[in-house]
């Protein structure tokens, strides 16, 4: 990657050189675009102090970026606004992919996470996962019966703090067989 800069002009322009497998991008960008990339490549989020929008654009270009912060599982759940058990595996399993570079994720993976979050364990753990992948939050990675991610939707709704997601999440409808009248019985 090379970024040459100009100070002629109202946008400074640099140039941005990246190739890889299945990649070739050669323009020139502005300052803002310029600054986000080497934030990144240096290790850090992309967003630059007093720039506005350098998130959006770096979510754009494929970053992790996500405005819920914190150092531990526990401090990124809080902060994510998480107040049910499948709204709090949304959360780790955004935790894991954007902190411990771990994509795919198991079932285990996500409750040793409710631990070292110092989270109380879920007492029905199994049934919440489902509401999870039921929201749309999580889901299952190729069929595989222990391997999830997070899907799009489940980011969108970490990152919005869940709010506007519904925090109930439909359930099957119960049947319920219909009853025996006493008329219909037969008599013995």
């Amino acid at each position: 990657m090379a970024m040459d800069g100009s100070d002629g002009g109202e946008a400074v322009a640099y140039h941005l050189s990246l190739s890889g497998t299945g990649i070739s991008v050669d323009r020139d960008v502005p300052e803002e675009v310029a600054l986000a990339v080497v934030s990144l490549v240096m290790g850090g989020s992309g967003v630059l102090p007093g720039r506005a929008g350098t998130s959006a654009l770096a979510a754009r270009v494929g970053s992790q970026l996500n405005p819920v912060s914190g150092d531990t599982v526990g401090e990124f759940v809080q902060a994510s606004d998480a107040s049910t058990i499948p709204e709090k595996i949304a959360a780790i399993g955004v935790f894991l992919a954007d902190y411990r570079d771990k994509s795919v994720f198991s079932r285990g993976d996500v409750k040793a996470q409710f631990r070292a979050a110092f989270e109380p364990n879920p007492s029905n753990f199994p049934r919440d996962f489902q509401k999870a992948v039921r929201s749309r939050w999580i889901a299952a990675s190729d069929g595989s019966k222990d391997a999830f991610f997070v899907t799009n939707t489940g980011r969108n709704a970490v990152v919005a703090r869940f709010e506007g997601s519904s925090r109930q999440v439909a359930s099957r409808p119960i049947r319920r067989r219909p009853r025996k009248s006493p008329a219909n019985t037969p008599a013995s």
